[in-house]
């Protein structure tokens, strides 16, 4: 397994990802250094586009993403499907959005 991308010290308190999980392709790679990052509490948000989505070509649901957090470990998680809105010039349609929030232990 690589090592995280950050110094083991994990100087954070929150990782924050705002609709770029659902573009890697790694994605268990990613929820574990964000995970290795975090300081013992320390809390992981996510924002991105669930697979139901018809503007979007994101392989995450609810449950696979649930399924990656539990693997790395983490605790405290909730994960809500809400719908949004996106009127950013050239866009103007819906999004199905997963928010996700999860505690490291």
């Amino acid at each position: 397994m690589e090592k995280p991308y950050l110094s083991k010290s994990a100087p954070f308190d929150l990782v924050f990802s705002n609709y770029v999980l659902q573009f890697i392709k790694n994605k268990t790679q990613f929820i574990k250094t964000a995970c290795d990052n975090l300081k013992t509490s320390g809390w992981l948000f996510i924002h991105a586009f669930d697979k139901s989505d018809k503007n979007s070509s994101s392989d995450i649901t609810q449950e696979s993403l649930k399924e990656m957090l539990s693997k790395q470990g983490f605790k405290n998680i909730s994960i809500q499907l809400f719908d949004y809105f996106d009127k950013d010039p050239g866009h103007n349609h819906w999004h199905k959005v997963l928010e996700a929030t999860a505690q490291k232990s």
